[in-house]
């Protein structure tokens, strides 16, 4: 059986082969055992993992973490003039207080809404895990995308 130090022997990391690889998470160059590796260990792969794992959650939650920060992407923050203009136009509209209401999104965009500024976001539970839903909140107004060019859009009564 093969191992890593005697494929390093043979292939005295060769950068023509198609097992040289330079690992992702140290830089390191290195020859693999198997074509689908692309790490030079385990615990590079886990570190590797876990730091873009903790700059997703931090992106999410609009924090900062230790790790890695020059990688890190900053989150913009949002515009309080352009969320209080979303506010204004959702004011506006004639939403059922029960269901919501459905609207097109050329028409939110005819009157000026910007789908890009919102106040929080969250994961929709009551969809398939695979789907990825995600509702937008602005205010108090929660919108989701119910078709390809439609938003349902409804006021949530607890804010």
């Amino acid at each position: 059986m093969l191992n890593i130090e005697h494929i390093n022997n043979i292939y005295q990391l060769d950068p023509t082969s198609d097992r040289f690889r330079v690992c992702p998470n140290c830089q390191k160059q290195h020859m693999v055992k198997h074509r689908g590796r692309d790490y030079c260990s385990d615990k590079c792969a886990d570190d590797h993992y876990n730091n873009k794992r903790r700059l997703k959650l931090s992106y999410e939650k609009g924090g900062t973490t230790n790790t890695d920060e020059k990688n890190e992407l900053s989150k913009p923050q949002p515009s309080e003039e352009l969320i209080n203009n979303n506010i204004a136009i959702l004011n506006r509209l004639k939403i059922d207080g029960k269901k919501g209401s459905p609207f097109d999104i050329q028409y939110l965009d005819a009157l000026g809404f910007n789908f890009k500024e919102f106040t929080g976001r969250g994961k929709l539970f009551n969809t398939k895990p695979m789907d990825h839903c995600y509702f937008l909140q602005i205010g108090q107004f929660r919108l989701h995308r119910i078709a390809f060019s439609h938003v349902l859009i409804s006021k949530n009564k607890l804010l």
